[in-house]
């Protein structure tokens, strides 16, 4: 079983074709002309007319045609006839290539820090007021009554008994409590808080 199939090529198609070209070119062109020159001679002014060249640069234009050859693309279409061509549905692997990853693994250190407690015990020192007993010596002077004999002259002698007042110093201890300032250290805990860094290592798999 054929089919016609045609396609569409091009082909370079050529001509001579006239290009008119023009390039400038100068010319020099002179043409004589008088000057009137004066001059003084004894005294008298004497003129007369001297001829003098003068030239210039004219620009001439030259053209002229030029064959060139022109050349076009033309399309051609061109046929045959070709078997027709059967096609199945075939299962086709199609490969890629992709990057593989190679991991290994890295030790590295990981650090945290945390906070802990740190106590110490110190002395302290406290003062507090006890009471004190205070004792003072005091004088004082006792009387007592003590039976003492008076005789008098009368016609009978007759004696009796009267009372006589003996006194003597004594002194005695007056005690008091009084306050006093007692000082004495103490033991107490004192905490505060510190941070410790702490440090482990680890693998990390690191893969390129």
């Amino acid at each position: 079983d054929y089919s016609q199939e045609c396609s569409t090529t091009y082909e370079q198609e050529c001509s001579t074709v006239t290009e008119r070209q023009c390039s400038t070119t100068y010319e020099k062109q002179c043409h004589t002309t008088t000057e009137r020159e004066c001059t003084f001679v004894n005294g008298r002014e004497k003129c007369w007319d001297e001829p003098r060249e003068v030239c210039n640069q004219v620009p001439r234009e030259n053209c002229r045609d030029v064959p060139r050859q022109q050349c076009n693309q033309v399309p051609r279409q061109q046929c045959q006839q070709v078997p027709n061509q059967v096609c199945n549905q075939v299962p086709k692997q199609s490969c890629q290539q992709v990057p593989r990853q190679n991991c290994q693994n890295v030790p590295r250190q990981e650090c945290r820090t945390e906070s802990r407690q740190q106590c110490q015990t110190v002395s302290r020192p406290v003062t507090t007021s006890v009471p004190e007993q205070r004792c003072t010596s005091e004088y004082d002077e006792v009387c007592e009554n003590v039976p003492s004999q008076q005789c008098k002259q009368v016609q009978d002698s007759v004696s009796r008994q009267v009372a006589r007042q003996d006194c003597k110093t004594g002194y005695e201890q007056v005690c008091q409590q009084v306050p006093r300032q007692q000082t004495e250290h103490r033991s107490e805990q004192q905490c505060s808080t510190v941070t410790d860094r702490q440090c482990k290592k680890i693998s990390r798999q690191n893969c390129w």
